[in-house]
């Protein structure tokens, strides 16, 4: 590991879980701000609608799998590799 590492953009990062970062409020504040924009959008709405219908889906195929309703469909059937064609002579 080098002695003084530099931060690069373009690099992935990782920390531990309980690692701990600090922020000033003038961050903390920018954060919670556009956090709270976001979520007042048209987008944000229909995206929680979109969570709260695939939770009432998930709860009905929970259902209908343990009432025998709905069962696991077969295994598709694979289609033979394409043989590679010869040159004509």
């Amino acid at each position: 590991m080098a002695d003084n590492p530099q931060y690069n953009p373009n690099s992935r990062y990782t920390w531990k879980p309980e690692d701990k970062f600090e922020i000033s409020g003038q961050e903390f504040g920018l954060i919670l701000n556009m956090v709270r924009s976001y979520l007042a959008t048209e987008e944000a709405g229909k995206f929680q609608l979109m969570m709260q219908t695939n939770d009432v889906i998930e709860k009905i195929m929970k259902q209908g799998v343990e009432s025998g309703v709905i069962v696991e469909a077969p295994e598709a059937p694979q289609a033979p590799a394409p043989q590679p064609l010869e040159a004509v002579k």
